[in-house]
């Protein structure tokens, strides 16, 4: 009689374990499936603010001095200059890069992802690409690449702009940007304690430090649920 009432205990538990267990399952899926649309929404605010942003400056009723509205959102007003704008999946757009690669961003905002990728394809075939042109090429390109779900490509793109960075010492921002947006690729993958590691590396990348700290945080949440 004891060993069927112990018997039976066991059973009961084993079944309120699973019972629970399946309960944490459901739960974790629609806090991922709320967590995607968050981001989602994310994205489409900075497409529509970055688009508002770029008709205003067309028009001359961007004040030249004014901080950027995408800034104001991330909280990168402080280290940003007067002319960055702040893109989707982490992506900070400066004057610099607008010269260069403008007309992709814009086909990026219009979400015509195949045109933009074929444009950079031809600008990295260049062989007299200058290497920050180049690395920040391959980190727009990452960008797209995740914005149309596509990580490990992007995961690739973001490793070698790295690789190419750590060619060039003199290139010390741009290697925490690439490390950066290679924490991005792997925070997307599940990788949070990659990803984690790659933000520490990139903590005081100029303009980028704000962004990284936010995206660190997101890391070390994601590793204590792991825990």
């Amino acid at each position: 009689m004891a060993a069927n009432h112990l018997q039976n205990q066991a059973l009961q538990m084993a079944i309120e374990v699973a019972s629970q267990s399946r309960r944490w399952k459901e739960e974790k899926r629609l806090m991922n499936e709320a967590m995607d649309e968050l981001e989602g929404q994310r994205n489409q605010l900075y497409r529509l603010l970055a688009r508002t942003q770029m008709a205003l400056a067309s028009t001359g009723k961007l004040e030249p001095d004014s901080s950027s509205i995408l800034s104001v959102l991330c909280g990168d007003v402080a280290e940003s200059d007067p002319g960055d704008t702040w893109l989707p999946k982490g992506w900070l757009s400066t004057t610099k890069i607008r010269q260069e690669l403008g007309s992709v961003e814009e086909l990026w905002l219009k979400q015509h992802y195949e045109t933009a990728l074929k444009e950079l394809e031809r600008l990295l075939m260049r062989e007299d690409l200058a290497p920050d042109t180049r690395i920040n090429a391959k980190l727009l390109k990452s960008c797209i690449l995740r914005d149309n779900d596509q990580a490990p490509r992007a995961l690739t793109q973001a490793n070698e702009a790295l690789d190419i960075a750590k060619r060039y010492g003199m290139l010390y921002d741009l290697r925490g940007k690439a490390r950066f947006h290679l924490g991005m690729c792997q925070f997307e993958a599940g990788h949070f304690r990659e990803a984690h590691w790659s933000f520490s590396l990139s903590s005081f990348t100029k303009g980028h430090a704000n962004e990284i700290q936010v995206w660190k945080m997101y890391a070390e949440q994601e590793l204590q649920k792991q825990s």
